[in-house]
């Protein structure tokens, strides 16, 4: 297997040695205490878990095909190591695709928000779910070609940017935002828009 690294939820997985990958049982044959190198694959659910030094936190739902229908070759091999490159092929982002709406709630799960055609003024809701420490979200906004007001929810926290309060019109503008357990807000960390 040719080395690889890709990044997934923020975390950089490495296969030049830092990773190991190790298959269990189940979720209760998971070890009491984990180790922050390794990731851990349940053979009952092919889902993978990350020790993050004081509990497993899923990561976001990712599972592993091990048996595919597609022709392709399996993502997990007998001894608990994967192709990362198969991997990353075969992970697709939960997409919540909105066109135009007075209010937008996006729900844990979602990696991408997007809203289209918005044609008129824009509530962004505080999300709804269990959120997790660290988990990211992307809001993609274009509106109808009229600038429309956009308004958050008491969540949302702007952290060394400034959190838009109207579209440019006919333009396209990205929030990236991280989840802060600690604080439970929504941290919107990066702002672009189009030129």
């Amino acid at each position: 297997m040719d080395k690889c690294c890709f990044s997934f939820n923020g975390d950089l997985f490495d296969f030049s040695g830092g990773e190991e990958f190790i298959e269990v049982a189940n979720y209760a044959a998971l070890p009491v205490t984990g180790s922050t190198s390794v990731i851990y694959v349940t053979l009952d659910t092919n889902k993978l878990y990350r020790w993050t030094g004081s509990t497993y936190v899923e990561l976001s739902g990712m599972t592993i095909d091990a048996n595919p229908t597609d022709g392709s070759a399996n993502a997990v091999s007998s001894n608990g190591v994967f192709d990362a490159l198969a991997l990353k092929q075969n992970i697709a982002p939960s997409v919540q695709a909105v066109v135009s709406s007075a209010t937008v709630t996006p729900a844990f799960g979602n990696d991408l928000v997007v809203i289209t055609a918005q044609a008129a003024g824009l509530t962004l809701a505080n999300p709804t779910g269990t959120w997790v420490q660290g988990k990211d979200l992307v809001i993609r906004i274009k509106d109808n070609g009229t600038a429309r007001s956009i308004a958050y929810g008491g969540k949302y926290r702007a952290i060394g940017v400034t959190s838009p309060t109207t579209t440019v019109a006919n333009k396209t503008t990205y929030l990236g935002i991280i989840y802060n357990l600690t604080d439970d807000t929504f941290d919107i960390i990066g702002v672009t828009t189009q030129a």
